[in-house]
């Protein structure tokens, strides 16, 4: 990198973008055509016949080292400076670091006129770079919501970016036909070729582009509902700094900020920002392209985290910062994976340097701090990676007891949910900060062991004996009372006048009721994923038929049924709150059921359709599907091929049914009125 430009945190993925704001974009930037440059010094012409012979070529300053792009791609380097040949022909950056060769020193001479005369251009362009339309507001520069400035009208960086490449290219392209014809001995005609000025704008700019971009999807993450997981804590109170010294992070932090600018390109109501067209939300055609736009750059930000991950070896780093990215990068995966991989190999991963490093530890308060802030994540996410992949946990029981001392999951046998919430939230008390956090935990507890007893019965060694009944009754039994605990805290905050006493001071409104919701939804994931165990050992899918009768799959199809209406409820939701997001989540995490908008649409009474009209998805859930489904294409195109599946093959009303509540306004709600908003329109058997 240019030793004069801050280091970037990444480069955003080039997204084609609509001709519109292309041509608004460049028509801005336009700079008056340069005076042609003399003819003299670039060509000769031979005195007999007229024939342009090839001038002499002055060999100029070459560097004592290759350049970094040669060195990485271990291949001849001509070290030719500021830019080698190789790289000018392939289109690369090609930096030496801070190295100045001696040669271009030694020419350097003390012309007081020329230095003048070059001070004077450079204030000039400084002058005209600040001019350009397409440079954030300097009130945005440090603002801690970047978000603001765009919403204000701020024209996109990616678009700016991508402009600005293709200017260097053609500048890049010009000089090698220059070249060339030099070589060939014919006669350069420079008249309309640049010299210079846009591309040196262009490097001046990107970093201040860069870093814009950096800090709006930063932005953009720890606004969202994905950033107040207990696994994201410790780097919310970095947010100040991290924004304040964004070009001088850390590793660890760096690595964490690129995972978190990652997921928060899914997360960012601006979509210009990434290339789509702010008029395609409005245009149904237009909408599934939006999805797919969105999860080219998400990957493309999630390549580039992996890449900066193993490029500055925090992986390798034995320090309690770099097990925090590490456990980031791990739930950055969890987010994006269905069938986990790399998100399992970062489980193991972070989970070694956490034994490390409670070895490390010389004081027990160190290795108590550790668990209590980070060990009950840790494992969160070992349960959820292995129940998804149906492994055994990383963690093992033996682990539990040796490194995460302190840390109690409940026992399902003689353990009671209600008990244990009951410590923190008392009847006839008003619950503060504090307490609404620790009963969250008390349910987290719970719904992390619920997982682990899924993978512990779904991985190949339990795959060869029976599945015992009674292991599924306790099961769905924890389900019941962890769903039931959460629909009593929803009620609970949704119906408060004022905020709990500390959530306000400390920056936490809405926290718990966001937080308690997702696991909701962790409750529903739970959900399938015994319904598919339940069918594949009944029909021998793993070598070994379990001789379970007819009633347990009816019975775990009926909790399927029921999740699904919980589940368009959360649809709607999302909707209409100002997390609409998290409907890709939703719709992600119901392909965990691959025949679920057959089972969505099943009528009561038709072959196959559901046992019981209660758990029949009524009209008014079966619109909130449709509505949750076309908000989440505008974020993944799964929902798209979902949301057609639903409108093909949806029966038409029956004629004793209620007339559908739902609507197609999507209100932008703070996230308790827009629980009241889809409760309000509920039918009252969705509970």
């Amino acid at each position: 990198m240019d030793s004069a430009s801050p280091p970037s945190l990444f480069t955003p993925p080039g997204i084609p973008s609509s001709a519109t704001s292309s041509t608004s974009m460049t028509a801005g930037l336009s700079a008056p055509t340069p005076p042609p440059l003399a003819s003299a010094g670039l060509a000769v012409i031979a005195s007999a016949g007229g024939v342009p012979k090839r001038p002499p070529l002055e060999k100029g300053p070459s560097a004592d080292k290759s350049c970094k792009a040669c060195r990485t791609r271990k291949v001849k380097c001509d070290r030719s400076w500021p830019k080698c040949a190789r790289c000018r022909e392939k289109h690369l950056e090609c930096t030496y670091g801070a190295l100045v060769p001696v040669e271009f020193i030694k020419n350097l001479s003390d012309d007081t006129a020329r230095v003048a005369q070059l001070e004077a251009r450079i204030a000039s362009l400084e002058t005209d770079l600040a001019s350009q339309n397409f440079f954030l507001p300097s009130a945005a520069d440090l603002s801690p919501s970047i978000g603001a400035a765009f919403s204000a009208g701020a024209a996109c960086p990616e678009e700016a970016i991508r402009w600005m490449d293709s200017v260097e290219e053609e500048q890049d392209r010009l000089e090698k036909v220059e070249n060339k014809m030099l070589a060939n001995g014919e006669v350069v005609n420079v008249g309309g070729s640049y010299v210079g000025r846009l591309s040196l704008m262009a490097r001046r700019a990107k970093p201040s582009l860069r870093r814009s971009f950096s800090l709006h999807l930063l932005d953009a993450f720890f606004n969202s509902c994905c950033s107040k997981l207990p696994v994201f804590r410790p780097w919310e109170a970095r947010i100040s700094s991290m924004v304040q010294c964004i070009d001088e992070l850390d590793p660890p932090t760096r690595v964490a900020v690129t995972a978190f600018c990652a997921m928060g390109a899914r997360s960012t109501p601006h979509s210009a920002l990434l290339g789509i067209s702010s008029a395609a939300s409005a245009d149904p055609r237009s909408v599934g392209l939006s999805g797919i736009r969105r999860n080219q750059a998400c990957r493309a930000l999630e390549a580039e985290a992996i890449e900066l991950y193993e490029k500055l070896e925090v992986g390798h780093d034995l320090s309690v910062k770099s097990f925090e990215a590490s456990i980031a990068m791990m739930q950055m995966f969890i987010h994006t994976e269905l069938i986990p991989r790399r998100s399992r190999s970062m489980v193991r991963t972070a989970y070694g340097q956490f034994k490390d490093l409670q070895d490390s530890f010389y004081e027990e308060s160190e290795r108590d701090d550790l668990v209590k802030r980070l060990g009950l994540p840790l494992v969160h996410g070992d349960a959820i990676t292995s129940a998804y992949a149906r492994r055994a946990p990383s963690i093992s029981e033996s682990d539990l007891k040796m490194y995460f001392k302190g840390l109690k999951l409940p026992n399902f046998a003689i353990d009671e949910l209600a008990t244990g919430i009951a410590q923190f939230i008392r009847s006839g008390e008003e619950p503060n900060h504090m307490q609404l956090s620790a009963a969250s935990m008390v349910i987290l507890r719970w719904l992390v062991t619920c997982q682990r007893e899924v993978a512990r019965m779904s991985c190949n060694r339990a795959s060869q004996q029976a599945l015992a009944p009674s292991e599924i009754v306790t099961l769905w039994s924890a389900l019941d009372q962890i769903h039931q605990s959460i629909q009593n805290l929803q009620h609970y905050l949704i119906n408060l006048d004022r905020l709990p006493p500390g959530c306000e001071a400390d920056g936490t409104a809405h926290l718990h009721l966001r937080f308690i919701t997702r696991m909701d939804r962790e409750v529903d994931n739970v959900t399938w994923l015994v319904h598919s165990l339940i069918v594949e050992r009944r029909e021998g899918c793993h070598g070994v038929r379990d001789e379970l009768g007819v009633e347990w799959p009816q019975e775990s199809e009926r909790r399927v049924r029921k999740g699904l209406k919980l589940a368009a409820f959360y649809f709607e939701l999302y909707s209409v709150s100002l997390d609409p997001n998290q409907t890709y989540f939703l719709a992600w995490q119901l392909e965990l059921i691959p025949s679920w908008t057959l089972l969505a649409v099943q009528r009561y009474g038709e072959v196959g359709g559901p046992a019981t009209r209660d758990v029949e998805l009524t009209e008014t859930e079966l619109d909130w599907l449709e509505k949750g489904l076309g908000v989440a294409t505008f974020y993944h195109p799964v929902a798209e091929r979902r949301l057609i599946e639903i409108l093909s093959m949806r029966r038409a009303p029956r004629e004793d049914s209620l007339p559908s509540r739902a609507t197609l306004d999507r209100p932008k709600f703070a996230f308790p009125d827009a629980m009241k908003h889809a409760i309000r329109s509920a039918v009252p058997a969705w509970g």
